[in-house]
């Protein structure tokens, strides 16, 4: 993008100091970089201009949770998902007005909830014989 044109009419033509010529150009930087573009018309006025090409983040995100059975969780994007009974993935569309826009993958692990029981049998049995040293027994298993 070049803030001003030089004096004169159109056609204009830019030459960049990354070696390609156009208006508009496609480049991937991997950091910031200030590049400069010559901007000429026919009737040989030039202009220099300075254009700093500023390198995007990313803009895909992962992220990852744990839930217990029967737990919610709230997206990236506001949805929430209630009751989860299930492992999951949700993707995230993000929006913003200066078309930064982003995605998140969030994927969620269910934490299974069990309920242990212990069952406990008792058996009582008395014995009534003929020797009284014997008493009672008690069984317990």
């Amino acid at each position: 993008m070049v803030k001003e044109a030089p004096y004169g009419s159109g056609p204009y033509t830019v030459d960049w100091s990354l070696g390609q010529a156009g208006l508009n150009i496609n480049v991937i930087v991997e950091s910031d970089q200030l590049v400069t573009a010559l901007v000429s018309n026919i009737q040989g006025n030039m202009r220099m201009d300075e254009v700093l090409i500023e390198n995007a983040p990313d803009r895909f995100t992962q992220e990852a949770f744990s839930v217990c059975q029967g737990e919610s969780n709230v997206f990236p994007d506001g949805y929430t998902l209630e009751n989860i009974t299930y492992a999951t993935s949700f993707y995230s569309e993000l929006q913003t007005a200066n078309r930064c826009d982003s995605a998140v993958m969030t994927m969620i692990t269910l934490i299974q909830l069990y309920t242990i029981t212990s069952t406990t049998s008792l058996s009582i049995s008395c014995t009534n014989q003929a020797d009284a040293s014997r008493g009672s027994e008690v069984l317990m298993s």
